[in-house]
């Protein structure tokens, strides 16, 4: 990744020298409780009331911080950049009010370009009202943004249309310039991780504020799903600005309640992160802080996580983007204009799947079914109640997926053995009892959950009964055939009559596909 970045700033060196620069703003600022600002203490920002020792406060929050601006600066468009307050933000410059932003999931932008003074040292003042719990505070980046002032990149939208092979550049540029004709915006693209890739270059009239853009692929596209996590990185210059982001190729769509990516119909494992963060009270900032999270979930077979009542920071889309993990923040009906901002901020990010499902017509939206927490102490019963949920879940025709209520308890939960019944491709039985006597037969139809990308060659499926002491007592072949996507492929029956196995006794019944997929089932047989 640092060396595609490296490679693509080197094309870039022409344009971007004195271009898009950036102060960083944390550290220590001077910090004040109360109707009015009299400072006499300092927090950290980043950080919380938490992660700075403070405990809740039930007062108005007041940060301040004296910073030199160069004088250079004074032929730029200067932001200040809050990327996750926890509540409304006020801002003064030099004791000048700058205004105010709302956004609860985005970041809060200001123009102070015309506050500062150039040259000098120059005094940021943020206050926030009180808000309850410990999630109170500034977190993520904090920082100055400078842009050249005639002519820069305000927004940029990207929409991939991979089976076009070609990528939408919605491109809005502001400034002061009149007269656009005699500029032109280049676009670079490059496949990341692939030392060997290509980079793609195009070059475009710049004729307008608002323009959009056409990308052709120069060779075949790399799609993002789940399987393949494939990114690229996009640069895009104008006058003498620049812009540049990751994204994927992919394509979303609805088949009725079934979300189709790329084509195919997508079975959802999800899992529902709540908004409590103890350690930082509010939800880290750090991409390897979600890579870990993310590996964790799809460890035990998960590819969705749920943000119940808000949405996570964009360290978490670069994370999941990465791993090939799908999203879903959801924010509160009231919020329109709040999920216009959330769409606007990272729509470019292919993990970005979905959005709180109150914003779906029910003609469209996915039915996922809940599955609650279970609230047993014990490791053992919560895992086999997961396995029946879900179980019933992989084997219903009603829904296009299931969502656990409660990542913490699920998260403490062993993997390998939540991946047997939680997974991609799982076989699946219908016992119609878990005792039985010498005298029955089990008769089991055996079918697949298959929610790879696709069908999978032909494969052997096998099947064998084993006892507490591990000695297989009867076993066989089920079938050697290729498997499609989706739910109920039927593999055969097992049959196996109960005489010859002497009772009573705790057995396990195990269904395997080729060498690494398997389930397993426990059962008794008495007298």
């Amino acid at each position: 990744m640092r060396r595609l970045s490296f490679i693509l700033l080197q094309l870039f060196v022409c344009a971007s020298l004195g271009a898009q620069d950036v102060i960083d703003l944390t550290g220590s600022w001077d910090f004040a409780v109360g109707d009015s600002a009299v400072y006499n203490d300092f927090v950290l920002l980043p950080g919380t009331m938490a992660s700075n020792g403070k405990g809740e406060q039930t007062g108005r929050l007041w940060y301040q911080r004296s910073i030199y601006v160069p004088a250079g600066w004074k032929e730029r468009h200067v932001s200040l950049v809050l990327e996750h307050p926890s509540a409304e933000t006020f801002v003064k410059v030099n004791g000048k009010e700058v205004g105010s932003s709302q956004n609860r999931f985005t970041a809060h932008k200001y123009d102070i370009s015309k506050f500062l003074i150039f040259g000098e040292r120059n005094r940021i003042e943020v206050s926030t009202p009180s808000t309850k719990g410990n999630w109170q505070g500034i977190s993520g980046r904090v920082e100055l943004r400078a842009q050249p002032l005639d002519l820069y990149i305000e927004r940029v939208k990207l929409t991939p249309h991979p089976f076009q092979g070609v990528l939408q550049i919605d491109l809005q540029l502001a400034g002061r310039i009149n007269y656009l004709a005699s500029e032109v915006v280049e676009v670079l693209m490059q496949r990341v991780d692939v030392d060997s890739a290509a980079i793609m270059s195009r070059y475009f009239t710049l004729n307008n504020r608002q323009l959009r853009l056409l990308m052709p692929f120069d060779n075949e596209v790399a799609i993002w799903d789940e399987f393949h996590p494939h990114l690229y990185r996009i640069g895009i210059t104008a006058g003498n600005d620049y812009y540049e982001t990751t994204f994927g190729m992919n394509e979303t769509t609805m088949d009725s309640h079934q979300p189709v990516l790329n084509g195919h119909h997508i079975f959802l494992r999800g899992v529902v992160k709540d908004n409590e963060f103890p350690q930082t009270g509010c939800p880290p900032t750090d991409v390897s802080w979600w890579l870990d999270t993310f590996r964790s979930c799809k460890e035990r077979g998960l590819n969705l996580m749920r943000f119940k009542g808000y949405c996570p920071p964009e360290a978490a889309f670069r994370a999941a983007d990465r791993l090939g993990f799908y999203l879903q923040p959801d924010i509160p009906a009231a919020k329109g204009d709040e999920t216009n901002r959330v769409i606007e901020a990272y729509i470019h990010h292919p993990s970005f799947l979905l959005l709180g499902a109150e914003y779906f017509p029910d003609s469209i939206r996915p039915a996922i079914q809940s599955i609650p927490t279970s609230g047993m102490d014990n490791d053992s019963l919560r895992l086999n109640y997961y396995k029946h949920e879900i179980e019933a879940s992989l084997l219903s025709d009603d829904n296009a997926g299931f969502e656990l209520q409660d990542f913490n308890e699920v998260s403490r939960l062993p993997a390998k053995q939540f991946h047997l019944f939680c997974s991609s491709v799982v076989p699946l039985v219908r016992f119609p009892k878990t005792h039985f006597t010498a005298a029955d037969t089990l008769r089991l139809p055996v079918e697949v959950y298959n929610a790879m990308n696709g069908d999978i060659s032909p494969i052997r499926a096998a099947y064998y009964i084993t006892n507490e002491r591990q000695q297989v007592l009867a076993g066989g072949e089920i079938s050697k055939k290729g498997i499609p996507l989706g739910k109920h492929v039927e593999l055969g029956t097992i049959t196996v009559p109960f005489n010859s196995i002497p009772g009573p006794q705790k057995l396990a019944l195990t269904v395997t596909l080729g060498n690494k997929i398997a389930n397993r089932w426990e059962f008794t047989v008495t007298r």
